[in-house]
């Protein structure tokens, strides 16, 4: 089909649309010319680079939001002030910018850099390898955060490879050690001494990260059936069983803990709530006073893997109690410890031995 229109009439309407002229002088336009599909395409306004420090701050946002304080903390520390520092530095300011080159170099940086820590300033340390994989991890889903937002294209950490992840070996505290913790946790002086018995016993007892142990309320805590709510990553909640030893020492420390506003329920000699580097500070002293080496609030995790396996042999037992969400974690976890499955039967938990 051909139709047949005057110039005014084609070149008012759209002066770019394909014509032809027949031998008569008449202009013509096919309908294939007529279809917008066809018409010549218009180039989309550019979009202005996003601004890398708007990036980051609209990922703590939403962190601050939505994780916990912990989470915002990582991605403070591993993004806004690691990468975002050593990008800044060399004047890397948009995300487009933003190279697959400048990443592995911020990565390169970070594995020789050293630092040195609090009361030995002349000697200097290497990072670890699991700070630098928490660098690649953070950055990698920064990048992708920006993706989602389409405020890039493409991340420029597609298919770089993660630092190669150390295998060591984790050591569980013996029995011994289990024993002399306790002993000297129940020798502060005043309601402290029930509060640092209470605390080892729990971790020893149920397993739980440093800060599902912080984050036990008073209503966390099922007195009749003698159970426990931790509030687990992802905010996965799990319940576990409190053994008798634990459930006495619990028992004492309410009787005699300050009784302040909200649900504050480990508190300090100050009567205000417990940080993590103050429960840190306490094991680790803990430790130095019993002669134990290398007491942090994660080995006594490590023991209660070690000792719930050992006498359960259910290694989907011991990844419930744990909080694992798959089971290969578990797998990778005991395989660490070094444990063996199991020499006699019966539920056991550390607390029982600690009697």
């Amino acid at each position: 089909m051909v139709c047949f229109l005057s110039i005014r009439e084609v070149l008012g309407s759209n002066p770019s649309t394909p014509t032809k002229v027949d031998r008569y002088g008449h202009l013509q336009i096919r309908e294939w010319a007529a279809n917008p599909r066809n018409m010549p395409r218009q180039r989309a306004a550019q979009q202005p680079a996003f601004e890398l420090s708007d990036a980051i701050a609209s990922l703590l946002d939403e962190y601050a939001y939505e994780g916990s304080a912990k989470t915002h903390s990582f991605y403070a520390d591993n993004v806004g002030r690691a990468l975002g520092g050593y990008l800044a530095a060399r004047g890397v300011v948009t995300l487009e910018a933003v190279t697959r080159d400048h990443v592995r170099d911020f990565l390169i940086a970070e594995k020789r850099r050293t630092y040195t820590r609090h009361g030995q300033p002349d000697v200097h340390h290497l990072i670890s390898n699991s700070t630098l994989r928490h660098r690649y991890g953070a950055a990698r889903r920064f990048f992708g955060y920006c993706v989602e937002r389409g405020w890039i294209a493409h991340s420029p950490m597609e298919g770089m490879r993660a630092p190669r992840k150390e295998k060591r070996a984790v050591f569980p505290f013996s029995q011994d050690e289990a024993r002399r913790l306790v002993r000297y946790a129940s020798q502060a002086s005043g309601w402290l001494g029930k509060r640092d018995r209470a605390l080892i016993l729990l971790m020893l007892g149920t397993g739980a990260r440093a800060d599902e142990v912080l984050g036990v309320a008073p209503g966390c805590i099922n007195w009749p059936k003698r159970e426990i709510v931790l509030h687990g990553k992802g905010g996965k909640d799990r319940r576990m069983r409190l053994g008798p030893e634990l459930y006495r020492a619990l028992r004492e420390y309410d009787a005699v803990r300050p009784k302040l506003p909200g649900n504050l329920w480990w508190v300090t000699q100050r009567n205000t709530r417990l940080t993590y580097p103050a429960f840190w500070m306490v094991v680790k002293h803990l430790g130095e006073y019993a002669g134990v080496e290398d007491s942090h609030p994660h080995r006594f995790r490590h023991t209660f893997a070690t000792e719930f396996t050992a006498a359960n042999r259910d290694i989907r037992a011991t990844q419930r109690r744990l909080g694992h969400e798959k089971i290969q974690t578990t797998e990778n976890y005991l395989h660490a410890l070094g444990v063996d499955y199991g020499l006699e039967d019966g539920y056991r938990t550390p607390d029982i031995w600690l009697v």
